[in-house]
């Protein structure tokens, strides 16, 4: 928001959609209006903006083309397949990363994700790993929280999550059998942006699930 929209002075209307689009053949403007609590338009409130180009954003997916015609497990949540901490598939061998495997909003996390899951694939074609698998659950206002699986074999794992609403002054807590085996606090939590994580494997016990909680920081 600074650096793009308050540099340039660039209004930002929330909480409003496009009506109609105004233009024979070229578009000249657009005409906006508030929304209600249902997302459906206030008559009352349209009013015109004056533009020659307009953008629509309507939601990214994972592309996923070739996993459809393997027996990938699909988290319904992120779109993509079911993957552990280092990419890999429920389909043992089978590696995912990146924008292919769930949408991040910063590249920086798609390098660090992509470099984890090409230094696991290499490691996996060169020597024979026991993979220990958990599932990790998820309880509260979170969108997802990927990966869903965590091989303990590995010493760490690093979770990438979105809250399902703008929040403040939250906590995100890894509990396992009643007990808090870590969490990190947040000022605040939005949709659009993503968060991170880094989880130490060593002291989870094989034998409980494992679940992320998203609640109200303690005062």
């Amino acid at each position: 928001i600074r650096q793009c929209l308050d540099d340039f002075s660039i209004p930002l209307h929330l909480g409003c959609t496009v009506t109609r689009t105004i233009g024979d053949r070229r578009l000249k403007a657009i005409e906006i209006a508030d929304t209600d609590d249902q997302m459906r338009p206030i008559a009352s409130t349209t009013r015109v903006i004056p533009c020659d180009s307009l953008i629509v954003s309507v939601g990214l997916i994972p592309e996923i083309e070739i996993l459809k015609e393997l027996p990938a497990r699909l988290d319904p949540r992120t779109k993509g397949p079911v993957v552990d901490q280092n990419g890999m598939t429920t389909i043992p061998g089978l590696f995912c990363c990146g924008n292919a495997s769930l949408v991040f909003d910063l590249v920086d996390y798609v390098s660090m994700a992509s470099e984890q899951a090409g230094k696991a694939a290499a490691a996996i074609s060169t020597e024979m790993t026991e993979h220990r698998m958990i599932e990790l659950q998820t309880e509260g206002k979170l969108m997802f929280v990927s990966p869903s699986m965590i091989d303990l074999s590995s010493p760490a794992a690093r979770l990438f999550f979105r809250s399902s609403e703008q929040l403040e002054d939250m906590r995100l807590e890894i509990v396992q059998n009643d007990v808090v085996i870590m969490g990190q606090d947040y000022s605040e939590l939005r949709p659009p942006q993503m968060e991170t994580l880094v989880m130490d494997t060593k002291s989870i016990d094989p034998s409980f699930p494992i679940v992320a909680v998203l609640k109200e920081k303690s005062r």
